[in-house]
């Protein structure tokens, strides 16, 4: 069931789906909206916003025709509002209210929005594409002046950001942030062949165009929308291999919205100005920046030092847990649960605690095996895949060889991973399952694909599939994608009640969500039969 916020994007999404139509604009939905169209089928159930690509060639087509809007209808952006808080674009309804923390305490209109990340050509030479990225994470720290954009800066950066403050105050903010445009967005598009995202900073804001190519519709709660054609590539690209997963709940997120369907924005904010100057407020919100970045280095330099204060608290927490215990025992009787408590406290610092802060916590080899060892085999090899990464980028080597095949399988696992849900190349899929289910045998991985594997067959085994699907559910218990499969081969029998009644018990563990997708579409027809 729709939300009243999501009911009113959906009706601003059918809005610009309408206009660009009659003017032949092509768009695609983006970001979150991008992965519940092709997951879901619809928004994300936990979302409160709508995000949309459109080309630079396109948006300004789009806000040329604005005189066809609706009443109450604008496209905000740096262009119209100097104190406008995105880089991208925003297609608004004003008769509504959708309040950010940050434009609070701005001029700009807070109506409901639909944001518009613009696809911006950039060169074919690649080798300048890093020299692009650094000036469009410059621009886009600076242009946004009062608020913060990145979470982790080097020192480089802040010197430029500075300097650019300097010139600000000097020769005016918009002579500046044109300047600085026109060097970022204004590459003739026939000798591009790739994109520049211009939308809030992600960590691959650059693809080929022709992962878009020709919207292909999808449907999208009660209509049909368009994404791009290779949608699934770039959800792999932008979010990793396991975009497929529904998010453990404290990774579903939401926006700090004020949001009222009923009321316009100018009402709240009126009651906003009799409490607050708003001028005053910006002004301390500009300077409080600036302070913010006239200390960056020696915050840098304190975060380090914080960095190796934890990483010796960690290694005193797995020691005291650790105790007497043998790792190497652990490891050879496959007792995962036990490794994985003495590694609590790092896990916790590594993939939470400091998540948003790219920060690596380093552990000894023989360490690092044990933890994360239990991650591959429990299917989170991408968390295991990240360190290894980190590691590299701190220029450190593997010695060991069986770190080293580890870091291997991750990488190949992510391999198999895309090769089904976004390639469909299961011969692909086969070889690399069949490379190392002989050396991580109980890899929950590798036994789901196995299964997968074999129901893609023609003539299938249906009761050694069955043997073997029970085997791991003695490992696994209550796994949804087991549990599914188990599903899938009374399907196949034509005992639906069966398959039904699997799919409905594979519902509460699944974390797949276009397995979920599917099952869903499954009863329901079955239901409506």
């Amino acid at each position: 069931m729709l939300s009243e916020t999501q009911k009113g994007l959906l009706v601003l999404l059918k809005e610009i789906d309408d206009i660009c139509t009659r003017h032949g604009i092509d768009f695609y939905l983006a970001g979150g909206s991008m992965i519940g169209a092709v997951r879901h089928g619809g928004f994300l159930p936990w979302d409160d916003d709508a995000d949309i690509h459109m080309t630079k060639e396109g948006a300004e087509k789009f806000i040329s025709l604005a005189d066809e809007f609706l009443p109450g209808r604008i496209v905000v952006s740096k262009n119209t509002h100097q104190d406008y808080s995105a880089v991208h674009w925003r297609y608004m309804d004003t008769n509504k209210t959708t309040m950010l923390r940050s434009s609070f305490i701005t001029d700009v209109p807070q109506g409901q929005f639909i944001d518009i990340f613009i696809l911006n050509p950039i060169t074919s030479d690649t080798s300048k594409h890093e020299e692009i990225l650094k000036n469009y994470y410059l621009y886009s720290e600076w242009v946004v002046n009062h608020f913060s954009a990145l979470s982790v800066r080097d020192d480089s950066l802040f010197d430029e950001y500075a300097k650019l403050r300097k010139r600000e105050k000097t020769e005016g903010f918009d002579k500046v942030r044109k300047e600085l445009e026109e060097k970022l967005f204004e590459y003739p598009g026939e000798e591009c062949d790739y994109y520049l995202i211009r939308s809030p900073l992600a960590g691959q804001p650059i693809f080929h165009r022709s992962l878009w190519g020709k919207p292909r519709r999808v449907p999208f709660e009660d209509c049909m929308m368009p994404v791009a054609e290779k949608a699934e590539e770039i959800l792999m690209m932008s979010y990793g291999d396991r975009w497929i997963d529904i998010p453990e709940l404290t990774d579903q997120v939401s926006h700090v919205f004020v949001s009222d369907q009923d009321v316009p924005y100018r009402i709240y904010d009126d009651e906003i100005k009799k409490f607050a100057d708003k001028k005053i407020l910006l002004q301390r919100a500009y300077n409080k920046k600036d302070t913010w970045f006239s200390h960056s280095k020696d915050r840098n330099l304190a975060n380090s030092r914080s960095r190796a204060a934890t990483q010796f608290a960690i290694m005193e927490q797995i020691r005291s847990e650790k105790g007497d215990t043998d790792l190497e025992k652990l490891i050879r009787e496959h007792d995962y649960n036990s490794l994985s408590t003495i590694f609590q406290r790092y896990y916790k610092a590594q993939f939470a605690d400091f998540k948003y802060f790219g920060l690596y916590f380093d552990l000894p080899e023989e360490y690092l095996y044990a933890a994360l060892l239990p991650l591959v085999i429990q299917g989170s090899y991408s968390k295991a895949a990240k360190v290894f990464r980190m590691r590299e980028n701190e220029g450190k080597k593997l010695t060991e060889k069986r770190l080293s095949d580890l870091s291997d399988f991750c990488q190949d696992a992510a391999a198999l991973t895309n090769s089904v849900f976004v390639f469909s190349d299961y011969d692909k899929a086969s070889e690399l399952t069949y490379k190392w289910l002989s050396v991580y045998p109980d890899c929950i991985t590798l036994l789901r694909m196995e299964i997968f594997l074999s129901l893609k067959q023609d003539n299938v085994d249906i009761l050694s599939l069955r043997k073997k699907i029970a085997e791991s559910l003695k490992l696994y218990k209550e796994d949804g994608e087991m549990l599914k499969y188990l599903g899938d081969t009374y399907r196949i029998e034509g005992d639906h009640e069966q398959a039904k009644r699997y799919y409905r018990r594979s519902l509460g563990t699944l974390t797949n969500g276009l397995q979920i997708k599917e099952i869903k579409k499954y009863l329901e027809t079955s239901e409506n039969a």
